[in-house]
């Protein structure tokens, strides 16, 4: 018994593709259609995302970079406390502290005067590193680390939080041009401030700026 001769077609769109099968003669003249249908598909597009329009691949390579950048902060961080470990340094847990904000007053204090008494002056340079390793920013690795040190412009995030601070404490230190983010911060909180403010915003995103808080 001869089998049928036939032909299969496949067309593949965005969001679908379409699929038919036509019973062809000797000649490869279409004799009838032996089947045809579409298959919907959703073209990569994560669920959670349609409306959006945000591919399952984005999606992973967002929770995938979410990993590394934790896992390397991790890294990053037992490391200074090896190293402040290994100069004599106290590793003293955020959780230990007892007042709000601590750490940013022990930052703002470093900043204002030199502290006598060794142990605690070791102690309050441990509390500041390792606040202001876990509220670093982000340094560009295709710079040379010499432009650390440059004298470079005050950023428009200090520039905002010097404002604030100007606003919320009439007091003649918030507006010292060699504040540091710290002092300006214990200045708005010494004001009244209910929460620390806000120090950084997400770049490039078009909604409600993401703040990183100060806590």
């Amino acid at each position: 018994m001869r089998g049928k001769r036939y032909r299969i077609g496949i067309d593949v769109g965005l969001n679908s593709v379409g699929l038919a099968a036509v019973e062809v003669s000797d000649e490869n003249s279409p004799v009838r259609l032996l089947n045809a249908q579409s298959v919907i598909h959703d073209g990569g597009v994560d669920p959670q995302k349609n409306k959006e329009a945000i591919t399952r691949k984005n999606m992973s390579g967002v929770a995938r970079r979410t990993r590394r950048m934790r896992r390397r902060k991790r890294e990053r961080l037992h490391k200074l406390d090896m190293l402040l470990g290994k100069f004599g340094y106290p590793v003293i847990e955020p959780e230990s502290l007892d007042k709000p904000f601590e750490e940013w007053h022990v930052r703002a204090e470093l900043a204002t005067r030199y502290i006598e008494d060794d142990e605690l002056r070791r102690e309050s340079i441990s509390i500041a590193l390792r606040h202001m390793a876990r509220h670093r920013g982000w340094r560009n690795p295709y710079r040379q680390v010499d432009s650390l040190i440059s004298d470079n412009p005050y950023s428009k995030q200090y520039g905002e939080l010097k404002e604030k601070a100007k606003a919320y404490n009439d007091d003649a230190t918030a507006a010292e041009e060699e504040s540091t983010p710290a002092q300006l911060v214990v200045a708005m909180l010494d004001a009244g401030y209910a929460e620390a403010p806000r120090l950084r915003w997400r770049t490039g995103s078009k909604k409600r700026p993401f703040a990183v808080w100060c806590g």
